[in-house]
């Protein structure tokens, strides 16, 4: 689903979906929203917590997640998304962690997931060595290769001095 500031206001398309009316994006969901209280509130829930984590903007994702008793808003949220938030809430201190920091374990599970694919492709390999190498190889420009790739270096400059 497209951030609401993504949405084309101006563009009119042929719609399918409305009869073949020539419609723009904005329209399009202005339509939808109309046709239930609860996706209207399930939307306006969405695009906060987009805006919050876009700007990463602490208040802003507080007030989307802790509603008061006055805010007409979310009365209605749908259960899944009564669940989403239940999560976010969870785990709020470490997404104000992630605003504050930046870093992200990403490249570490990108990393995991490429070494069990090579593991699940291998179907054995005679040594544990023979499995390491392949790792390397596949990661010649990480650290993993050139930490390994200065390690081997230095052996064989112990090994041609001696």
């Amino acid at each position: 689903m497209k951030h609401e500031t993504a949405l084309d206001y101006t563009t009119r398309k042929n719609r399918i979906n409305f009869k073949h009316a020539y419609l723009t994006d904005k329209e399009v969901i202005d339509r939808l929203l109309a046709l239930s209280d609860e996706l209207r509130d399930a939307y306006a829930f969405y695009q906060g917590i987009l805006y919050a984590i876009e700007n990463r903007d602490e208040t802003e994702l507080k007030s989307v997640l802790y509603p008061t008793k006055n805010d007409a808003q979310y009365r209605s949220l749908p259960k899944a998304m009564k669940k989403a938030r239940r999560t976010i809430r969870k785990h709020f201190d470490e997404i104000i962690s992630s605003f504050i920091y930046g870093f992200s374990n990403g490249p570490i599970e990108g990393s995991n997931n490429k070494i069990k694919a090579i593991k699940r492709t291998a179907y054995g390999f005679r040594s544990f060595k023979n499995f390491r190498l392949r790792i390397l190889i596949s990661f010649k420009n990480s650290f993993y290769s050139m930490n390994y790739k200065q390690k081997a270096a230095d052996f064989n400059n112990v090994k041609s001095a001696a």
